[in-house]
């Protein structure tokens, strides 16, 4: 009597090794490096671009997760990030300098608050409002519109500031000519494939 082996219906699960190398390849590492960084020896026929099957579908695995979330929530994640950026606390009061309810707020305003408290005294109570921080959130924006050259989104924005003297009138000391000249030059980087 042959014995047929049974074939596995559990898939093998990546080693953690493997895993490492799958998210060192998406971080935009070749595979070598990402290889190296996995701790597969140099003469390992991974660190020569050899990938198993295994390691190949979880690749595009994760590549299609990673474009499904981009394309889904990368203008929903820079609009909520504009509303916190952008908002403007005055929209949370009435013409009386009261604190709005909630509900009579617009969804643009909501979007930045971190916290509503509301605060009881014998008199009666008042609502107090916390707003998300503004400068965390342009942050944010400037990274993911590749402002900021070491977080690999792009190659950055160069700012340069000037401001020249006004001639000066060496008997009498009075300024001379026309206004002092003051310029900003903002350098983008050239599109890719230009």
């Amino acid at each position: 009597m042959v014995k047929i082996p049974k074939k596995s219906s559990a898939k093998k699960r990546l080693t953690g090794r493997e895993i490492l190398l799958c998210q060192s390849i998406m971080l935009g590492r070749s595979t070598a490096a990402a290889a190296r960084e996995a701790g597969y020896p140099p003469t390992h026929r991974v660190a020569h671009g050899q990938l198993s099957p295994r390691i190949l579908a979880e690749l595009e695995r994760l590549r299609k997760l990673a474009t499904m979330v981009t394309l889904i929530d990368r203008d929903e994640i820079i609009r909520e990030l504009r509303k916190v950026a952008f908002g403007d606390i005055r929209r949370t009061r009435t013409k009386d300098d009261a604190v709005m309810r909630i509900v009579d707020m617009g969804e643009d305003v909501t979007a930045g608050i971190e916290e509503v408290t509301e605060i009881e005294t014998s008199i009666g109570s008042s609502r107090k409002i916390k707003l998300h921080s503004k400068l965390a959130a342009l942050r944010e924006l400037t990274k993911l519109g590749g402002l900021y050259p070491e977080t690999g989104t792009g190659e950055g924005v160069r700012l340069s500031f000037t401001f020249e003297a006004p001639a000066q009138d060496d008997q009498a000391g009075e300024q001379q000519g026309a206004a002092p000249e003051a310029g900003v030059s903002i350098t983008l980087p050239a599109p890719e494939g230009k």
